[in-house]
């Protein structure tokens, strides 16, 4: 890598699942950093989410969500929206 380059993460459909996404990401950075591979950092500079993000801020959101009732779940958004996470 040169001084100017960077690493790109893209995730799909999250479906609210962001906590499991950013524990991937740091496994995965971690596993790098342990392969020693001196063309790759380990880091990742920036994620993109792409589809489906599911940013429930609270239970009164989901008249909002338009999917079967089995796919209405919290998620944990709500968390960062809060500033709890």
């Amino acid at each position: 890598p040169t001084s100017t380059s960077f690493t790109v993460a893209v995730q799909g459909c999250s479906h609210g699942e962001l906590d499991s996404i950013y524990e991937a990401l740091k496994t995965y950075e971690s596993q790098e950093l342990q392969a020693e591979n001196p063309e790759r950092s380990g880091k990742i500079d920036i994620l993109i989410c792409c589809g489906d993000v599911q940013t429930l801020r609270n239970p009164a959101d989901f008249h909002a969500l338009n999917v079967p009732p089995k796919y209405k779940t919290m998620g944990d958004f709500h968390a960062y929206y809060s500033g709890r996470n």
